[in-house]
C-alpha cells in the first residue's frame, strides 16, 4: 500500500474491515454561482466568502455525518477531520470538471497549469448548434 501500511492514518484514509478506503473529494465552487439557489450566490449584500460558506455546509453536514455518508453513498466522508481542517487551513483547488470540444481540451490539457487529464465521461454533443 503506497503511503503507509494499512494501520497508518493518512488524512482520508480509513480501514473499513480488510478494505481500505479514501474519503471522496469534495466539490468546491471556485468562483462566485449566478444561481440565486446557490449557497455561493454573489448577493450585493453577501458577506461570507466562498471558503467561510464552504466550511459552514461542511460543519453542518459533520453534525448529520451518517445522514450524509448515506446520502452520498460513500463509505467514508470524514466530515469532522475535515471540518476541524479546513477551519485552520485554506481551502486549495486540485482539480476542475470541464466539458467541451476535444479540440478544445486538447489544447487546455497542454496548458503549463495542467498536470493531468482523467476522462472519465464521453457523450456525444453538437457544440456548434
Amino acid at each position: 500500500m503506497a503511503g503507509g501500511r494499512l494501520g497508518d492514518y493518512e488524512p482520508g484514509r480509513k480501514a473499513v474491515g480488510e478494505e481500505v478506503t479514501f474519503a471522496l473529494p469534495l466539490g468546491y465552487p471556485a468562483q462566485n454561482d449566478t444561481d440565486p439557489w446557490s449557497p455561493f450566490f454573489a448577493a450585493p449584500d453577501r458577506t461570507e466568502t466562498n471558503q467561510q460558506q464552504f466550511l459552514s455546509i461542511i460543519q453542518q453536514l459533520a453534525e448529520a455525518e451518517q445522514l450524509a455518508t448515506a446520502v452520498s453513498g460513500a463509505k467514508v466522508l470524514d466530515l469532522p477531520e475535515r471540518a476541524e481542517y479546513l477551519s485552520g487551513h485554506p481551502v486549495m483547488i486540485y482539480g476542475a470538471v470541464v466539458t467541451g470540444p476535444v479540440s478544445e481540451l486538447k489544447k487546455l490539457a497542454q496548458t503549463s497549469t495542467v498536470r493531468a487529464v482523467k476522462v472519465k465521461e464521453t457523450r456525444l454533443w453538437n457544440w456548434h448548434s
